[in-house]
């Protein structure tokens, strides 16, 4: 570790599908500090950073939870692994769960692409539920932006 990264504590809830990515990828165990509430880590000095997924790290959920804390502190912009959150779609309606899911995955793509909401026509028209709705992921794309789009709108 260089530098700044030599005193690195990371606080991570211990039963969170990140903290196997952050030990097998990034950081080994030592640098890792199980806790259930991760802004108490941070605000207790048991950390120096907390990682979480992205919506319980935006700035306002962030400010939210660190209301007590007293220090400053910086919400960073990279990310590590893009863990999309569940979709939540009818009990019983396979159909709909898989249209839905198949939107999502279009939205991902295209940010691994840099299809963006105003480039959205660049993206490949689909067979996958008829001729009706060959524009799906195009209609989607453009309504809403990529994943990337959609998250630094919504949740930054």
């Amino acid at each position: 570790y260089f530098g700044r990264c030599r005193n690195l504590k990371i606080c991570v809830c211990p039963d969170c599908t990140h903290k196997q990515i952050l030990q097998d990828q990034w950081f080994p165990k030592n640098r890792l500090v199980l806790k259930a509430d991760i802004y108490e880590g941070l605000a207790s000095g048991d950390c120096n950073v907390i990682a979480q997924e992205r919506p319980a790290l935006s700035k306002m959920a962030v400010d939210k939870n660190l209301g007590f804390y007293n220090k400053s502190y910086e919400v960073a912009s990279r990310l590590f692994s893009k863990e999309p959150l569940a979709i939540v779609t009818r009990d019983g309606d396979v159909p709909w769960s898989n249209f839905c899911n198949w939107i999502l995955q279009a939205l991902l793509v295209a940010e691994k692409y840099n299809i963006t909401q105003e480039s959205a026509n660049d993206f490949k028209q689909t067979a996958a539920y008829g001729k009706e709705y060959q524009n799906m992921f195009v209609d989607a794309i453009k309504a809403v932006g990529n994943y990337g789009e959609i998250c630094k709108k919504n949740l930054n």
